[in-house]
């Protein structure tokens, strides 16, 4: 067979006239290139620009409220309302009516200042008038005053009638009273005669009497003449001949109280 001179294979000169260049292998420490990101386009889904017009526009700006010519923007801001003199005047009513209810017999004053607080509350209440608060106040503080006025009232009357019945009791008792230089003796029988039996004793005289005395205000009271220091005396002795009361005091102006209560020793 013949060989063709013009195959490659058979022509040494050929593969040292072209010599394969040699791979290089990719280097895996080396960074990977960053690639540009592709700018949006508006007609793949992107943020579109902002219009030319207005560059300071957000997205969210909106546009003013409109408002109606001439109108104030204060003009639906509700006034507060000022209180009447009526529902002022139920409130000062109440609560002077309360605090003079408070004080007993000074309480019957809180009768007719509470009884006004009432009227003129209620007629605030029934014009219905501004700060009706102050009204109800004065409704509520003014009943209150009357309620506690009459509760004093009660107490007070029933206390009267208590001392009365106490006043009223007398027993047989005798008083006695001593000095040993000159002096003044009072003997109280009742609250209403409060000088009886006024009497005045030499040094070393004793005074006694049997009388009927009352048995909350009966009493003797002996005290040294002007220029006496010496010693007085005073006692009280009941029916069975009891001491129930004795007392004794010496020098200038010197006193002796005795009582058949005993509350004034």
């Amino acid at each position: 067979m013949t060989e063709n001179p013009n195959d490659p294979k058979n022509n040494p000169a050929s593969e040292g006239d072209n010599p394969q260049q040699p791979v290089t292998p990719p280097n895996p420490e080396a960074p990977a290139e960053p690639q540009a990101a592709p700018a949006p386009d508006a007609a793949q889904g992107g943020w579109p620009a902002p219009p030319a017009g207005n560059p300071q526009q957000g997205p969210y700006d909106q546009a003013p409220y409109a408002q109606a010519p001439g109108a104030s923007p204060y003009s639906q801001v509700p006034q507060p309302q000022k209180a009447s003199g009526i529902t002022i005047t139920a409130m000062v009513l109440g609560i002077v009516a309360i605090c003079l209810s408070l004080i007993p017999l000074v309480h019957y004053a809180a009768f007719p200042v509470g009884a006004a607080a009432v009227i003129v509350a209620i007629i605030a209440l029934v014009k219905k008038r501004h700060r009706k608060g102050f009204a109800l106040t004065g409704l509520i503080t003014g009943v209150l005053s009357l309620i506690i006025a009459v509760v004093w009232s009660i107490l007070v009357a029933t206390a009267f009638t208590m001392f009365g019945e106490v006043a009223g009791e007398t027993g047989n008792y005798t008083f006695e009273a001593t000095s040993e230089e000159a002096a003044e003796v009072v003997l109280m029988t009742s609250l209403d005669d409060m000088a009886t039996g006024m009497q005045t004793l030499s040094g070393g005289e004793t005074l006694s009497e049997n009388v009927e005395a009352n048995t909350t205000f009966g009493s003797v009271i002996i005290t040294n003449a002007d220029g006496s220091t010496g010693e007085v005396a005073c006692r009280i002795l009941d029916e069975a001949g009891s001491v129930v009361s004795e007392q004794s005091a010496s020098g200038s102006g010197a006193e002796a109280v005795c009582s058949v209560a005993g509350f004034m020793e």
